[in-house]
């Protein structure tokens, strides 16, 4: 088995908090929100570079889509049951939360997006556009970059990534105004399994940066382009501290809102103004990292070992082989 990617594992850790900053402080904590740009730019990364490690190939798409549902939704469900736990708790104390049949039935196969519906959990929005992304990968990996030249790998690159110039204005609940960003994770992937050079690389980071602050911001842009070069051109030593948070980082997403925000709350309505606002963040902060721990150790890491006990074919292919040398990410 591939080696942890320590460097990504650092961006996860880093996204995550940032995330749970941006949620706990009201959306005022330092541009708390770029972590999802982070997360988006990481997927764009590992997916396909575990996907040619495993061998992929068109006709294992269904193999592909089982694998990616068999990690990534027990943890995705088991967070609504608690959701909807908490939910019935509130009922219990005389404030039951206005949720209808439909809105909680849509979150299966994240329909609430197309649906206009409520998200039960606010983070899940941007599930429903790594779900979108997977089913975009499996076509477009062995069609747009494996086979032919840099050249027209490149030219792949960029197609996806301008599609949002060319339909302007598409709904934040698809992937289209994404699609740069994951663009240039998967710019990286070319280059980390040798598809493309450093030369052919950067000005493509340029290219792909320029598409993201014409169709997102500047601080997307920046995000973007400040994790894609990171991923590209920094290898750091395992940090004890960043790779556990790394590996819980999907936990603590999902979990971050509907415990750490409680908690957050009761500190603040049982201290009113007797603690500083800090203290509360960091007891928030601690209450999301155990049920974090939690549900990765029990939920969330079986099937990531069953999920592991099957490929895409018996026999990894040579080139495969020989494209993912370099210790890659674990996703």
């Amino acid at each position: 088995m591939a080696e942890r990617n320590q460097t990504v594992d650092a961006l996860r850790a880093i996204a995550a908090l940032w995330v749970c900053l941006w949620h706990f402080t009201a959306g005022t904590g330092a541009y708390g929100y770029l972590g999802v740009t982070i997360f988006f730019v990481i997927s764009g990364f590992v997916v396909p570079y575990s996907m040619v490690r495993g061998g992929y190939t068109l006709a294992a798409w269904p193999t592909f889509m089982l694998k990616r549902l068999v990690r990534l939704e027990p943890p995705y469900l088991a967070s609504i049951a608690l959701t909807l736990a908490l939910g019935a708790w509130d009922m219990f104390r005389g404030t039951p939360p206005s949720w209808t049949a439909i809105q909680i039935a849509g979150h299966i196969g994240y329909m609430n997006a197309f649906l206009g519906l409520p998200w039960l959990n606010a983070p899940y929005w941007s599930l429903a556009i790594e779900f979108q992304f997977y089913l975009l990968m499996g076509v477009a990996l062995p069609l747009l970059m494996l086979a032919g030249t840099p050249a027209r790998r490149l030219a792949g690159v960029a197609l996806v990534a301008g599609v949002p110039l060319l339909l302007p204005g598409g709904s934040t609940a698809t992937i289209l105004p994404y699609l740069p960003v994951f663009a240039a994770g998967t710019l990286c992937f070319l280059l980390a399994t040798h598809r493309i050079g450093h030369r052919s690389f950067w000005p493509a980071l340029v290219v792909v940066a320029g598409i993201v602050l014409k169709t997102n911001d500047t601080d997307v842009a920046v995000a973007t382009t400040g994790t894609a070069a990171v991923i590209a051109s920094v290898r750091v030593r395992r940090i004890g501290p960043l790779a556990w948070l790394g590996a819980i980082s999907y936990s603590l997403y999902l979990l971050h809102v509907p415990i750490g925000y409680r908690v957050l709350t009761a500190i603040r309505r049982l201290f009113d103004s007797a603690v500083p606002p800090t203290v509360a963040i960091i007891g928030a902060v601690a209450a999301s990292l155990a049920g974090a721990v939690l549900l990765h150790r029990h939920v969330e890491q079986p099937p990531l070992r069953f999920a592991a006990r099957f490929g895409y074919r018996v026999d990894q292919a040579p080139a495969a082989q020989a494209a993912t040398r370099d210790p890659g990410p674990a996703s």
